[in-house]
């Protein structure tokens, strides 16, 4: 299972957020060293790293992308502690890909072919995106922003694995994604 992590030091004082499911609201705790697990029945929902910062020092606030191997490690090592095991994220979600071709239009939207690494697949994307040659897709399962998850989107037929990110008004993105490798995690590369 992965976890999402988010860190806030002013909203949350000094307790690093995992979140394995989302969608289950807990109805036990266990309470460890510095950690409080969230279950519902069996099912590990999240955990709570109270006093993270004995651990580890943490430079951002809001949901970490791509967690650096310390913090892995760190977080790895507490975990252990109280026998608990979830994967980290290899990825943000967030990568880039070759556009191949637009192959179906449905309303408003569009399915797109699009290249990620040696595999061909489907996004979905609006219409009124500008398919230039490189694009971002946030792969089903990635977080959003707005604190959606992409959900694979079945229209007649045909599956999405993910959308096409919108970023026609951001010519200086457009340019900078030209020369990223595809396959490429989009944060790891800001």
């Amino acid at each position: 299972m992965i976890a999402d992590f988010f860190y806030n030091h002013q909203a949350f004082k000094n307790i690093l957020l995992a979140i394995v499911h989302e969608d289950l609201i807990p109805n036990r705790l266990e309470k460890g060293d510095d950690i409080v697990a969230l279950y519902r029945d069996e099912v590990l929902v999240g955990i709570n790293f109270l006093n993270i910062s004995k651990t580890i020092k943490i430079h951002s606030s809001g949901k970490i992308f791509l967690p650096n191997r310390a913090f892995i490690e760190a977080i790895n090592a507490l975990l252990v502690k109280q026998n608990i095991t979830f994967d980290v994220p290899l990825n943000s979600g967030f990568l880039i890909v070759d556009i191949i071709k637009p192959i179906y239009y449905k309303d408003d939207k569009m399915f797109v072919e699009v290249q990620l690494k040696e595999r061909k697949i489907i996004v979905i994307a609006k219409k009124q995106n500008s398919l230039n040659s490189k694009g971002i897709i946030a792969l089903n399962g990635t977080l959003l922003e707005n604190g959606t998850r992409v959900k694979e989107q079945v229209f007649d037929g045909i599956k999405s694995e993910g959308i096409l990110l919108n970023f026609n008004d951001d010519e200086i993105l457009n340019e900078e994604i030209k020369n990223l490798p595809n396959g490429s995690d989009f944060y790891s590369l800001i």
